[in-house]
């Protein structure tokens, strides 16, 4: 099996405001988790500072920017070993 090697896509320290697996309290927002077949949070919300850099969680290719529906403004990156979405 492959090693992968990930770095958090950022420096410094900040929290995590929405962890993966988190239910929705907000009724639109659960909706959607409805509507997308999942349970809860897909993801990991880290509230970074406006304007803090973002980096890749590893080496890939952009494949996405820009406005990207319910993602907001978003960055897909493809690694060979899957996909890294940085959206809102």
């Amino acid at each position: 099996m492959t090693q992968i090697s990930l770095r958090r896509p950022f420096a410094g320290d900040f929290p995590i405001s929405l962890p993966f697996g988190r239910e929705a309290t907000d009724p639109a927002i659960a909706e959607k988790f409805r509507a997308w077949g999942i349970v809860g949070h897909h993801g990991v919300d880290i509230a970074l500072s406006e304007g803090t850099p973002v980096l890749g969680a590893a080496e890939g290719t952009v494949i996405q920017s820009g406005e990207h529906g319910d993602w907001g403004v978003s960055i897909t990156l493809k690694h060979p070993w899957g996909t890294s979405i940085y959206a809102h």
